[in-house]
C-alpha cells in the first residue's frame, strides 16, 4: 500500500504516494490527497492508480499522443465509506474541557485525567471514534487482564469511554447512536475493615503535628473523606450541639459537593469533641486543622 498520513496546519490527511517509472526510465511520483478521506476508500483508490499504472503505466490512467499524462474517463466510483469521525483523542480533549468541567466532581475530573493519559490515549487516541468497536474494547481488556490489572481498575477504563462516546459524542453528533459496549467487568464486593482504637491511638500518636493530629481524629471519629476534611470549617462545627455539618469537599484546590452530592450531619464523638473544644474562640471560616496536603 503507498497511502501515507500527513498532517498540514493541524489536519490529518490521507495520501496517495506513488514512485514509478515513466516511458523515458526516469524515477516519477503520483502524490495526491485522496478524493475520499477515509482508510478504505483511500486504499480502494491506491489500488486503482496502481492498476492503472500496470495497465498504461501511468497512474493517471491515459497518455496524450505528447506523453502528458491525462486523466482517464472518470470509472465508477464505489459508495464513499461513512465518515470514521474525530479521533479520539480530539474527541476526549474536548470532553475534559467541556463536558466534564461542568458534569464531574474536581477528583472524578482528576481520576478520568489519570486513566486517558495513562492507558486510553496510548491506545486508542488515533482511532476514529466509530473504529472503537466492542471487540476492539475486549482486546483492550483482555490486554490488561495479561498485565494483572485489577477487576476495579479495568472496570474503571471503560466508564470513562462510556462517558466519553456513549454520552458526549453522541451529545455532540460525533455518533449518531451510543456504542454496543460490552458488559463491565465483574469486581465483586469487598468486605471492608476498620481500624481498632489501639491501631487509631498509634496513628495519632506517630502524627507530625498537631494539624496532622486533628485531620485523622476528623477522618477516624467523624468518617470525614480527605477532601471533606480539608473542605471543612469552624462555622460548620456545632460544639453546643455537639454536631458537626459536611457541606463540601476539596481536590486540587477545587470546591465541590460531598461524594453523595448531600450534607450530612455528624454526632461529635467524645475523643474528638474534646479535642475540638481545646481550640478556644476561631474565625468562623478558618478550617479546624491548618491545610494538609
Amino acid at each position: 500500500m503507498t497511502v501515507r498520513v500527513v498532517t498540514r496546519r493541524d489536519q490529518r490527511r490521507l495520501v496517495v504516494d506513488i514512485h514509478y517509472r515513466n516511458s523515458d526510465g526516469r524515477t516519477v511520483r503520483y502524490r495526491h490527497d485522496a478524493e475520499v478521506q477515509t482508510l478504505q476508500a483511500a486504499r480502494a483508490e491506491d489500488r486503482r492508480r496502481l492498476t492503472r499504472l500496470a495497465t498504461t503505466g501511468t497512474p493517471y490512467g491515459v497518455l496524450s499522443e505528447d506523453g502528458v499524462p491525462v486523466v482517464a474517463e472518470p470509472e465508477p466510483e464505489p459508495e464513499p465509506e461513512p465518515d470514521a469521525g474525530p479521533l479520539f483523542r480530539e474527541v476526549a480533549k474536548e470532553y475534559m474541557a467541556a463536558y466534564a468541567t461542568s458534569n464531574l466532581k474536581p477528583s472524578t475530573r482528576v481520576g478520568y485525567d489519570k486513566r486517558l493519559k495513562g492507558f486510553l490515549l496510548i491506545e486508542l487516541g488515533h482511532l476514529p471514534i466509530s473504529m472503537i468497536t466492542p471487540s476492539k474494547i475486549r482486546e483492550l481488556d483482555a490486554q490488561l487482564v495479561e498485565t494483572g490489572v485489577k477487576p476495579t481498575t479495568r472496570r474503571g477504563h471503560q466508564i470513562v469511554l462510556r462517558s466519553i462516546l456513549c454520552r458526549f459524542a453522541v451529545e455532540r453528533g460525533y455518533l449518531d447512536a451510543p456504542p454496543p459496549f460490552p458488559r463491565l467487568p465483574r469486581c465483586g464486593e469487598r468486605i471492608h475493615t476498620a481500624l481498632d482504637p489501639e491501631e487509631v491511638a498509634r496513628l495519632l500518636d506517630a502524627a507530625r503535628s498537631p494539624a496532622h493530629r486533628r485531620a485523622f481524629l476528623l477522618a477516624a471519629y467523624a468518617g470525614l473523606r480527605a477532601g471533606e476534611v480539608r473542605a471543612l470549617r469552624w462555622k460548620d462545627v456545632d460544639l453546643r450541639a455537639r454536631t458537626l455539618t459536611v457541606r463540601l469537599s476539596r481536590c486540587r484546590g477545587f470546591l465541590a459537593t460531598p461524594k453523595s452530592g448531600n450534607e450530612r450531619l455528624i454526632p461529635l464523638h467524645d475523643v474528638l469533641f474534646r479535642e475540638l473544644s481545646s481550640s478556644g474562640k476561631q474565625d468562623p471560616d478558618a478550617p479546624p486543622r491548618a491545610n494538609v496536603s
